[in-house]
């Protein structure tokens, strides 16, 4: 039986690794969304809240009612697309994942069964062998690179989920902040 060369080990084993190496980054990004939903959900609660005491708001006058308004209404708009983004992120990916044990064994039987077909051949197992080494790698380039990609699109709409939430709580102080002043100043 022909054993396979370091360099078929060597090469399976490198596509093994990139394979985990990017089902790892996936499970590293779904506990960065975690995060990104909680920020979504803080933004979401003061918005509720400013919603909710509108009629205080534009009791304020229309200078810093107006201004508080139109800060809270960008503040939402951001908020929207922080929620779109994020969704991206959390959704729509599909993962490639490696042939389980059975499907393996499956196919190298299904290649011995081929290989016997050929007399005077390399022994059916030994070509079974390789063929199932080169279906191996095969699998590992195919399914690393689809999840490299997926992983990629997750990490850009995660990087605009993280912006967008940013300015909408930016906008979301600046308005509490004047609606805060203009309280302040009319004494109530």
């Amino acid at each position: 039986m022909a054993q396979p060369s370091e360099s078929d080990l060597e090469r399976s084993a490198r596509y093994e690794r990139m394979w985990e190496f990017e089902m790892e980054a996936r499970e590293q990004l779904t506990g960065r969304l975690q995060f990104a939903l909680g920020l979504l959900t803080f933004l979401a609660s003061i918005l509720g809240y400013w919603v909710l005491k509108a009629k205080d708001v534009a009791a304020l006058g229309p200078f810093p009612g107006g201004l508080a308004g139109v800060l809270l209404v960008a503040s939402a708009i951001f908020s929207v697309l922080a929620a779109r983004k994020f969704i991206a992120g959390a959704t729509g990916q599909k993962y490639g994942v490696v042939p389980t044990a059975k499907e393996l064994e499956d196919f190298w039987q299904s290649q011995r069964e081929h290989f016997t077909k050929f007399p005077g051949a390399e022994p059916a197992e030994d070509m079974a062998d390789a063929a199932l080494r080169t279906f191996l790698v095969s699998n590992y380039v195919k399914m690393a690179s689809l999840n490299a990609l997926n992983n990629q699109a997750r990490y850009n709409a995660l990087h605009w989920t993280t912006v967008h939430t940013f300015w909408g709580l930016a906008l979301a102080a600046a308005a509490t902040l004047v609606i805060g002043l203009a309280a302040w100043a009319a004494g109530q």
